[in-house]
Order: C-alpha cells, then sequence, then structure tokens
C-alpha cells in the first residue's frame, strides 16, 4: 500500500509541474513578444532561428525581413541592426555582400536605416573613418564616400575645416590629375563654388 502511495504522489507530481510547464509555454513564455506586437508566426521564427535573446523592441523592418522572399538568415543581424517601417530586405543583402556586420555597425552610428540603405547605390567606402568625419561635417551621403575614397589622411583635415557644396567631384578629378589639395581650397576659398565650378 506504501508503495502504491508514493507512486501514486510521484505520478501526481510529475503530470503537475508538467501541466505547470505546459501552460507556461502556451500562455506566458511568448509574451514579453506579444506585448511588444509581434505575432504567433512571428514568435515561431524567433525561435527556429534563436533569436530570442536579440529582440528587444518592435521591429517592422525585420519582420518584412524574415517573412521576404530575399530572406537569407547568414543575414540575420543585419536585418536586425536595420528599424524602420519599410522593407530593407534586398539592399541589406546587398550592403551585407560589401560590408562587415562590424562595418555596418560603424556606419550606422552616423547613418539612419534609410540613409545607410543609400549605400547601395555608392562604391564602396574604403576608409569607414574619414566616410563618417566627412558626413558629421555635413557632406552628402555620396560626396563623403567619393572623398572618403579619395583622399588620404593628411588631405582630411583641410576638407573638414571648409565644406565642398557642389565641388567634390571636381576636386578629386583635379586631385587625381595631379593637383594639391591645400592648393585647390586656397582657391575655393578665395573665388567662392560658383567660380570654382
Amino acid at each position: 500500500m506504501k508503495k502504491k502511495i508514493i507512486t501514486l504522489s510521484t505520478f501526481i507530481a510529475i503530470f503537475t509541474i508538467t501541466m505547470f510547464v505546459l501552460i507556461y509555454l502556451c500562455f506566458f513564455a511568448d509574451k514579453q513578444f506579444l506585448d511588444l506586437g509581434y505575432s504567433n508566426q512571428d514568435i515561431k521564427l524567433f525561435h527556429k532561428y534563436q533569436i530570442e535573446n536579440k529582440i528587444t523592441k518592435y521591429n517592422q523592418s525585420f519582420v518584412y525581413s524574415l517573412h521576404s522572399a530575399d530572406f537569407n538568415e547568414k543575414n540575420l543581424d543585419y536585418y536586425l541592426l536595420f528599424d524602420g517601417q519599410l522593407d530593407y530586405t534586398d539592399s541589406i543583402n546587398k550592403l551585407a555582400s560589401m560590408y562587415s556586420l562590424e562595418q555596418i555597425k560603424q556606419i550606422k552610428t552616423v547613418l539612419s536605416s534609410d540613409e545607410a540603405v543609400e549605400l547601395i547605390e555608392t562604391d564602396k567606402i574604403e576608409n569607414i573613418e574619414s566616410f563618417i568625419q566627412l558626413f558629421s561635417k555635413g557632406y552628402t551621403i555620396k560626396d563623403s564616400v567619393i572623398l572618403a575614397n579619395n583622399i588620404d589622411k593628411e588631405q582630411l583635415p583641410k576638407f573638414l575645416e571648409v565644406k565642398l557644396e557642389n565641388s567634390v567631384e571636381s576636386f578629386v578629378s583635379l586631385i587625381n590629375k595631379g593637383y594639391q589639395s591645400d592648393i585647390l581650397i586656397n582657391l575655393y576659398n578665395k573665388i567662392g563654388e560658383e567660380k570654382f565650378s
């Protein structure tokens, strides 16, 4: 009799624990994601790719990527970096083929998601630190890329002192022909944008 009571008690304990675990998994385990606004289908994908610990806020762009025909699992961490209301999946895939994840993180310190996807329309940035300084100075994305790829670190401070408006390509063309950037910038400062162009 004592053996039956122990067996029955053990069975009841295991059954009770199992029920608590099932109830928790069914109703509470994913509550944090549901509260953020994700659907059950989204949450299933989080579990599938084991990224539950990387989700801290609702990211519509990331949801688009997860459900996109262009989704590429190896770019998951890139998708998480881009936050917005648009589907950036294809653009992110292109950026991932051009830049490492660390480089994209650096670039995203100064560019919004909308701005960062514009980089697929430019040459690859060869010197990201120079790009960041130039963009922060007020140059456009395109001009920042052109300058970062065509001037060296010694020339960079001169371009940070003066902001060229529409003459960046002309400057780079002249520098590539052998003109010194100091001379060009002095000329630019003396005669102005319009005459220099």
